[in-house]
């Protein structure tokens, strides 16, 4: 399922990001990033992610920015929803082992980049957060699961689960 941003959202995005990084960082949350890039390219793109798959369920994005540690980022038919965004094509959902099976009941993995977006696909959050799905990637280990593992998107936002 693909997702675009408007020029709106865009901007929208980008200043959430400047706005939620300062504020964590003053406030003295850690970064816990788990890919290369700069940790202002990953909190727009995080935010952009996050933007996309609200705008395919219909639902209205957190805009807060407060200082944001843990938690997750929109409700879906009564659950709570943690999103991830990578910009790799072939990319992982990840999450850090500091994540529990009560963080997030789903998990959705969103691959691109500000304005362009693909809801890869979901899982329930005891199916990613499980001791067979710790991998090191590099950057220590975490919680990682191929695209291929993931349930489709259209079932989650069309039917629920």
């Amino acid at each position: 399922m693909r997702v675009t941003l408007t020029e709106p959202e865009f901007r929208i995005c980008r200043w959430l990001a400047t706005q939620r990084h300062s504020g964590a960082r003053a406030a003295g949350v850690a970064d816990q990033q788990m890919g290369p890039q700069s940790a202002e390219q990953t909190d727009l793109d995080g935010i952009g992610g996050e933007f996309a798959f609200c705008k395919a369920a219909n639902l209205y994005p957190d805009m807060t920015i407060g200082a944001r540690a843990g938690g997750f980022d929109a409700q879906l038919h009564g659950m709570s929803v943690d999103v991830k965004t990578t910009r790799y094509e072939s990319g992982k959902l990840l999450a850090t082992l500091g994540k529990s099976t009560a963080s997030a009941d789903i998990y959705v993995l969103v691959v691109g980049t500000i304005p362009e977006y693909r809801i890869a696909g979901w899982v329930h959050g005891v199916t990613l957060i499980h001791p067979r799905n710790i991998r090191d990637l590099g950057r220590g280990p975490g919680y990682a699961l191929d695209q291929r593992d993931l349930l489709p998107a259209r079932l989650l936002l069309r039917t629920g689960t």
